[in-house]
């Protein structure tokens, strides 16, 4: 695989990836993100893509479409199609850092499951500043604001654990494979983004 052209230049390449529960904050964390100079592929391949908040009404999800795909076939993947998709991934990554500039955030909820992958198709690129935030709002708030949701609603029907993964802290285990690679994770609360 080629690396970006971006790598030959100057700047160094760097990667948020943003993930959490669905109507947690992660659209307003990586709109906040955004205002810091990372180029979001998601304003591209997704641009119209509305969520239905309980105080805001409609805002733009911020959720990269290319990204969502891989992501839901990520968390059934296995190994040998894992690795396929990891290939896949940095492929990605590299035409929108040739599109978009060397500083890019990534947010899907699905974030949570997959950042692993994301982050060894990041280093095959030569990637190495990454972070990972996650959002954690109350959980009475999220199932609020779930109510208010067809969508979400039938989501958590039809594949609960999926559900029941998105809403659960993220594992140790996630973070001490993160930390082992080097990526800097915060856990962001919906207050400190919210206000």
């Amino acid at each position: 695989m080629m690396p970006p052209r971006s790598v030959c230049s100057d700047a160094p390449l760097e990667l948020v990836i943003v993930g959490g529960a669905y109507k947690s904050g992660t659209s307003l964390l990586c709109e906040t993100i955004e205002t810091c100079g990372y180029r979001n592929p998601g304003l591209i391949t997704n641009p119209v893509e509305r969520g239905h908040g309980i105080s805001a009404g409609l805002y733009l999800t911020r959720e990269c479409s290319i990204a969502r795909s891989w992501n839901r076939r990520l968390v059934t993947a296995g190994p040998k199609e894992t690795a396929r998709i990891e290939r896949q991934l940095a492929g990605y990554l590299a035409e929108m850092i040739d599109e978009l500039g060397p500083k890019l955030v990534l947010k899907d909820p699905y974030m949570k499951m997959t950042a692993l992958h994301w982050t060894r198709a990041a280093r095959s690129l030569g990637i190495y500043r990454l972070i990972f935030l996650v959002t954690d709002r109350d959980m009475i708030a999220v199932n609020r604001s779930w109510a208010h949701s067809r969508f979400l609603t039938w989501k958590n029907r039809r594949n609960p654990e999926q559900f029941r993964q998105l809403v659960a802290p993220v594992t140790y285990e996630v973070h001490k494979q993160l930390a082992a690679l080097a990526v800097a994770t915060h856990v962001v609360r919906y207050q400190e983004i919210a206000h």
